[in-house]
């Protein structure tokens, strides 16, 4: 076991980054054997991501805007103050639910440009980047999970809940 205080996580290029809940869900960062503990911030940080040489995470101590941060604890960025959840990072681009929005769909560029509603429709969790394709589910009575190409369109019905 490499630690029981995580509560979320991302792996990227050797390292584990992650909200440690022994210090109000502070953003940490781990090597794969555990070893070479950094803290990265103060914030509650959730909902991470890593990309390039920035982990992108919701700071929910404060605004619940989104930031970047680097790899090594510096630059912290506000890529954009909207509410987020659920955020995938894939081809430069986020995706995620806007819960200011009744939980649509948004994506925008990492720097927080070009933000832009591509599923118009209310209360969207569980939202994964797979391929080329976003998968999200609705909670919506028998609405279940949806495939949709990266702009939104082409949206199909995937599976359905019972």
């Amino acid at each position: 076991m490499l630690a029981n205080s995580i509560v979320g996580f991302a792996i990227d290029n050797g390292w584990i980054y992650y909200s440690n809940a022994e210090d109000n869900d502070s953003l940490y960062k781990m090597d794969l054997n555990g070893e070479n503990i950094t803290k990265l911030n103060n914030e509650y940080s959730s909902n991470i991501n890593v990309e390039l040489d920035y982990v992108y995470y919701t700071d929910f101590n404060g605004d619940n805007s989104l930031y970047k941060i680097k790899t090594d604890g510096t630059d912290k960025t506000l890529v954009s103050p909207e509410a987020f959840g659920l955020e995938n990072l894939h081809n430069g681009y986020i995706y995620y639910s806007n819960r200011m929005h009744d939980g649509r769909i948004y994506r925008m560029k990492t720097d927080g440009s070009e933000n832009e509603l591509i599923i118009d429709s209310e209360n969207c969790v569980s939202l994964n980047v797979v391929d080329d394709f976003l998968i999200y589910r609705t909670l919506e009575l028998n609405d279940g999970y949806f495939k949709a190409n990266l702009d939104g369109s082409n949206t199909e019905r995937w599976a359905r809940d019972f």
